[in-house]
């Protein structure tokens, strides 16, 4: 989101500073279910930021000449004899004309002299302290293009672009004791555009731990409406020692036409083929169906038991 935020706008990304809300302070919103919160948040923050730098552009017209003139008598006195180029800043501040990166506002086609540009925090309070000064802010409300359900027809398409992803596993397993060893995993996933490399592998990362609990661990377990298992020492998780195997990730990047940069969600994508992948490689191991979560050993072994009686 800060990164979104930081290209959309033209700054930096230390510049950005996130709000946190809560639906009291707030304007309603869907909500980030589906693994929307990039795809929803990040393509508001453009069109958000897109508003406000037009305003900026819009105010810079009157302001820029006025600060860059200020800019030309200070560096002349810093350089004695310096010529400036022959350009007309005055004339060519026209909001069509101006651009902001990296937290600097200039003129696209002028010149690339030091003066002729200026640090956005110092136009902002050019427009806030004069006569009449400004707070700038822009406020968007996004809603997809979609087609909502009908729901006595049992058809709609209420989302605007779709994640895909394919994962495999190589895993041993124990006749004995029905232990399964994870040996290696690879997940492969449409994201479009990745827009933030370490924050996507690190998603992916704790999906497939998160999907290796969902597929060999975690079971909540109760009697008489009082959980039986409140606890990590009797909830298992996986820790460091199941997930020490290696994983190979990549990621196929698309240009997804409705994403933000291109982008598109990626939060459950990566949890959701873990267990069958896992599923599928106990079967190919060792020949038997386990169908319902989580595939413990006495599962396992208890298939396995069935198949030789069935053999007898």
């Amino acid at each position: 989101m800060t990164l979104g935020i930081a290209e959309a706008l033209g700054v930096r990304p230390e510049k950005v500073f996130i709000n946190p809300l809560d639906t009291s302070t707030c304007p309603w919103d869907v909500g980030t279910h589906a693994s929307r919160g990039a795809f929803m948040a990040c393509s508001t923050a453009i069109l958000a930021a897109n508003k406000l730098r037009d305003k900026i552009f819009e105010l810079a017209e009157e302001l820029f000449p006025q600060e860059v003139e200020k800019n030309l008598e200070k560096f002349r006195k810093k350089n004695p004899g310096y010529k400036p180029p022959d350009f007309d800043f005055v004339k060519a501040a026209k909001r069509e004309r101006f651009d902001l990166k990296d937290g600097l506002i200039f003129i696209k086609d002028a010149p690339r002299d030091p003066w002729l540009s200026l640090d956005l925090g110092r136009l902002l309070r050019a427009i806030h302290f004069r006569t009449q000064g400004q707070m700038l802010t822009a406020e968007v409300f996004y809603d997809p293009p979609n087609e909502l359900q009908d729901l006595s027809k049992g058809f709609g398409n209420i989302s605007s672009t779709y994640a895909f992803g394919t994962q495999g596993a190589e895993v041993e397993v124990d006749t004995e004791t029905g232990e399964v060893k994870i040996l290696r995993m690879i997940a492969a996933h449409d994201v479009g555009k990745v827009l933030n490399p370490p924050a996507i592998k690190g998603q992916i990362y704790g999906a497939l731990a998160q999907g290796i609990g969902y597929a060999l661990y975690e079971e909540l377990q109760s009697h008489g409406g009082k959980i039986l298992n409140p606890n990590f020492r009797d909830y298992k998780i996986p820790t460091v020692q199941e997930m020490n195997f290696p994983v190979d990730l990549e990621f196929i990047e698309t240009n997804d036409s409705f994403g933000p940069f291109g982008a598109k969600g990626v939060a459950e994508p990566g949890l959701v083929p873990t267990a069958p992948a896992i599923a599928n490689a106990i079967y190919d191991a060792v020949g038997i169906r386990v169908r319902d979560l989580p595939i413990t050993p006495e599962k396992i072994l208890a298939e396995l038991k069935k198949r030789r009686a069935s053999k007898k």
